[in-house]
């Protein structure tokens, strides 16, 4: 155990199966010896699983610990066509200097605040809905 400012705290706590079993129906209990070491409350869940895998409770816990995401989320259809939308019309913007012969040196230093800020700007209001 350490002490700092008087406030001791526990590094060294662990689950005895027992803990799990005795409150697999008292959510609140579970919860709370979840939050104080979630790596040990997983470890002793996962060896007594079998055990008590019958009751709702467990099988609730046991989705939320070890659930697993199957897919990579890219986003919704709508936000990749606004996104390719919105980088075709900053490129646009980027490429005003070699067609209006303007000095790129001079250009972009002052204006790449205006080629990018605007499409940050409408992408995020547009997925605020403002």
């Amino acid at each position: 155990m350490e002490t700092n400012n008087n406030i001791e705290l526990r590094t060294d706590f662990n689950y005895t199966n027992s803990d799990i079993i005795n409150n697999i129906d008292n959510p609140k209990q579970l919860e709370k010896l979840y939050r104080k070491n979630q790596t040990a409350f997983k470890r002793a869940f996962n060896e007594i699983y079998d055990d008590i895998k019958n009751t709702a409770s467990a099988q609730v816990w046991n989705e939320r610990l070890n659930y697993q995401n199957e897919s990579i989320l890219l986003g919704q259809k709508h936000d990749i066509i606004f996104i390719i939308i919105a980088t075709f019309i900053g490129g646009l913007i980027a490429k005003i200097p070699p067609l209006t012969g303007i000095d790129e040196n001079y250009f972009f230093p002052r204006n790449i605040s205006f080629i990018v800020l605007p499409m940050l700007m409408t992408y995020f209001i547009w997925k605020g809905k403002l």
